[in-house]
């Protein structure tokens, strides 16, 4: 339905390999009446959506989170919902991490050379702890807290 990359290739190999083929979503409510499985990564997949999908089997999502299916829905229709478990995790890891440092270094507040009122790094820097005397916890015992 969407993706992240423009190509599909490791996808596109491992369901060959299985003798199944995958076609990017053109739009199309022919295309989705046809679909054995839809795979995607933002694409609300409501219980209207899943009414235009009646040969579907499985709905995947890129990811790690299922909050964009409509899982009463799919299981109601006999959908197996499922996502990718490993998905990105070194990614979101330090993602999360250099937002964390963002926020405590409050890098939203320095100027951006816009007009306007915010400060500059050395007013912000100023204000702030200095680094080594603030304390951070992760609390995670997942994959990507374990990151």
């Amino acid at each position: 339905l969407d993706g992240l990359f423009d190509d599909l290739d490791v996808e596109t190999a491992v369901a060959a390999a299985r003798g199944y083929g995958i076609a990017r979503w053109d739009g199309s409510d022919a295309a989705l009446r046809d679909a054995g499985c839809v795979l995607h990564v933002r694409t609300a997949v409501d219980r209207a959506f899943q009414a235009r999908m009646p040969n579907c089997r499985v709905i995947a999502r890129f990811g790690t989170g299922l909050d964009t299916v409509d899982r009463a829905a799919a299981a109601e229709r006999g959908i197996a919902v499922v996502g990718v478990r490993d998905y990105c995790i070194p990614e979101l890891a330090s993602h999360t991490l250099g937002l964390a440092f963002a926020l405590d270094r409050q890098v939203a507040g320095v100027k951006t050379g816009a007009r306007g009122p915010d400060d500059s790094w050395q007013d912000v820097a100023a204000r702030l702890p200095l680094p080594g005397r603030t304390t951070a916890t992760v609390v995670g015992l997942g994959s990507v807290g374990a990151a």
